[in-house]
């Protein structure tokens, strides 16, 4: 029996956690999709897990907090594949809730499923990898530093928009988690902070339009480009290089978050051309 002292507090079994989360709808965190699936050679030694909370406000819950009109438009986590229906939408929704709501019963549920990770992928010999914000973007270096070092087996990594995230950004560039990983996104209006970024050695993900008929550009505005859809093994990559995507869903416009290959004109943060 749950007690109203211990509902959602630190302390509670997992089998309460697991009986709140149901009332949410929720029985399951962590899952997979075609990308983390996909089994190049160099992905050959990981396994790959994401955790898919609820894109953009539409749990009523802002996730995403540097997102444009045009990269909302777009989004894959309600316009690719299965997240185009309803039962996809709601069990993000289930999850985002539980989040906001009941952080100590979310909290308690991802800790089980990760030490339960930790130990499959021991069994098979491989290295467990962890997407937190498959289609969020929660800055999880602060909200729960801690899960970091909890699970240093384990290799974490993120898309973000938040440019102000990532060892470079911080204080003491030590403090950052070894094992968390993050690649900024080209938004069509971030220009000035992807090159940033790209000078200091990190890599900046681009949706290309136009590519799936046709190969991804060797090269944009000047750094080299590497075909992200083969694996989602963003640690791995090379210092400084732009990750081509190719445009997903039905979206087949908008706006400048689906660079042209051809071109090299980007919008600045003041939403004007330049070169």
């Amino acid at each position: 029996m749950i007690t109203k002292t211990n509902k959602y507090g630190e302390h509670l079994s997992i089998q309460e956690a697991r009986a709140i989360a149901k009332e949410y709808g929720v029985t399951k965190l962590l899952g997979s999709n075609n990308k983390l699936d996909k089994q190049s050679d160099r992905a050959k030694g990981y396994i790959l897990k994401g955790l898919s909370l609820a894109p953009a406000n539409l749990s009523g819950y802002e996730m995403c907090p540097m997102r444009t009109p045009d990269c909302t438009k777009a989004c894959i986590g309600v316009k690719s594949g299965h997240n185009r229906f309803n039962p996809a939408k709601q069990a993000k929704i289930n999850k985002t809730k539980l989040f906001w709501k009941a952080s100590a019963v979310f909290m308690k549920l991802l800790r089980h499923e990760l030490n339960n990770f930790v130990k499959y992928c021991e069994k098979k010999g491989k290295v467990g990898v962890v997407r937190l914000n498959t289609y969020s973007d929660v800055v999880w270096e602060r909200k729960f530093p801690a899960i970091f070092e909890e699970f240093s087996d384990l290799q974490f990594y993120d898309y973000t928009k938040i440019d102000m995230r990532g060892p470079m950004y911080e204080a003491n560039p030590a403090d950052w988690p070894v094992n968390y990983h993050l690649t900024l996104s080209y938004t069509g209006y971030n220009w000035d902070e992807c090159k940033q970024w790209l000078e200091w050695g990190q890599q900046v993900a681009v949706v290309f339009k136009d590519c799936w008929d046709n190969p991804l550009p060797d090269s944009w505005r000047g750094y080299p480009v590497v075909d992200g859809d083969e694996d989602d093994c963003r640690w791995l990559e090379d210092y400084g290089v732009i990750v081509g995507l190719r445009t997903k869903g039905s979206v087949k416009n908008a706006g400048p978050f689906f660079a042209d290959p051809k071109k090299l004109t980007v919008l600045n943060n003041y939403y004007k051309e330049t070169k």
